[in-house]
């Protein structure tokens, strides 16, 4: 796609009626997801008011929240802090405001990754990548607050090496949502890059005990009471399994759930050699391919190893499918734009979730369908890393080609 917008006046043309016809789609599933919302917003709002209730719950009650009672409170209490300004604006206010907020994120979000996921490309060679990331199922979803992590997350690692304190305080602030901005502070102690991090435990450290002071608490026992919930919550391999993680597939050749438990965190751990490797032998994302990939690698890894939904999945899929679009490799120009159209088709169509009705008629191939985001990121995965391995050794030996 890419080769038609650097070719001729014909290719132009060409890329031109696809940019538009890619922008009409996006803007309508981003038109038709607000209408849904201000058709039965309580339906479609449930976790943006559950966080709501959290924070109104510990800023206007004082209440403690991390309990084990019904809904227990599964977000850290830094990200409670953070998002209570919430608790003031009145609940039929905050549908609409949160879907325009994050509607104006979506495209402030893809810029950011494509940018920091290319190696000396020119701005506005990140924005054919920007227009298809917007035809993405899960860019619909509106009332999430992942989308604002992960921006504040590439914002952290596009400040980390210019003004790491800057870069540091805004990881602190994505890791409210930690499965999210998790792999950006991996890159980080990987690479040490220990400033920002420092900062970010800060604030972390900061938001705990703000929490901690406004229910008369120790900071400790908040800790662990909030660690008590999630391995509460998260300790049996049968629930929040999430569309692409690896945790299912563990579960089903384990006997019981203690080995599934086993067998994930080896999985988890095998896993995280590839990221942690690539980061480790180049992390200098700026101007090295190979260094650039990390990042990507690292996103990946999160998607494989932890609970994650739709809207997770196009966010965390996005920095390795804008580096396979992007990166200058002319000997592997053909094999990454298919693993690019591959997830392309598959994040745009969301297969799992406008194909279940076909599930229960194709038999076995039905697996097919309802595990087609598991396999897409498992493929990007492996691709990723045989491609980084690659550029690591053409990196050592010659400058980068033009693509």
């Amino acid at each position: 796609m890419l080769d038609l917008a650097r070719r001729g006046s014909g290719g132009g043309d060409l890329w031109a009626a696809l940019r538009r016809a890619a922008l009409v789609y996006a803007a309508a599933n981003l038109l038709l997801a607000a209408v849904l919302i201000a058709l039965n917003p309580e339906a479609r709002a449930a976790d943006l008011y559950l966080v709501y209730s959290w924070c109104r719950q510990w800023l206007l009650e004082g209440r403690r929240l991390y309990s084990l009672a019904a809904s227990p409170t599964d977000y850290p209490p830094h990200a409670i802090v953070l998002y209570a300004p919430l608790a003031l604006l009145a609940w039929p206010a905050i549908v609409p405001v949160w879907a325009a907020f994050n509607a104006a994120l979506a495209p402030l979000c893809a810029l950011l990754v494509a940018r920091a996921s290319s190696v000396g490309a020119a701005p506005a060679a990140t924005l054919p990548a920007v227009v298809l990331f917007l035809c993405w199922g899960g860019v619909r979803m509106l009332l999430q607050f992942s989308r604002l992590s992960m921006v504040v997350a590439y914002g952290a690692l596009l400040l980390v090496d210019t003004r790491p304190i800057a870069s540091g305080l805004l990881l602190g602030c994505a890791l409210a949502k930690p499965h999210i901005s998790g792999p950006i502070a991996l890159w980080m102690i990987c690479t040490r890059r220990f400033k920002p991090l420092l900062a970010a435990a800060g604030v972390v450290a900061l938001g705990f005990g703000v929490y901690a002071l406004h229910v008369q608490g120790s900071p400790l026992l908040v800790a662990g009471r909030y660690w008590r919930v999630l391995t509460t919550l998260y300790a049996s391999p049968q629930e929040y399994v999430g569309r692409t993680g690896l945790r299912a597939w563990a579960a089903a050749m384990a006997p019981d759930a203690a080995m599934a438990n086993a067998a994930w965190l080896a999985i988890c751990a095998a896993l995280l050699v590839v990221p942690w490797r690539a980061a480790a032998a180049d992390g200098n994302w700026r101007t090295s391919r190979a260094g650039a990939a990390a990042p990507p690698l690292f996103c990946l890894w999160s998607l494989l190893v932890w609970f994650h939904l739709g809207n997770n999945l196009v966010l965390l899929a996005f920095p390795a499918f804008a580096f396979l679009l992007l990166v200058r490799d002319p000997p592997t120009r053909w094999p990454r734009r298919a693993v690019a159209a591959v997830m392309q088709a598959a994040l745009m169509l969301d297969l799992p979730v406008n194909l279940r009705w076909l599930v229960p008629h194709l038999g076995a191939a039905g697996a097919l369908v309802v595990h087609a985001d598991r396999l897409v990121v498992i493929g990007a995965f492996a691709y990723l890393a045989l491609l980084q391995r690659r550029l690591l050794s053409a990196d050592a030996i010659r400058t980068p080609a033009s693509d």
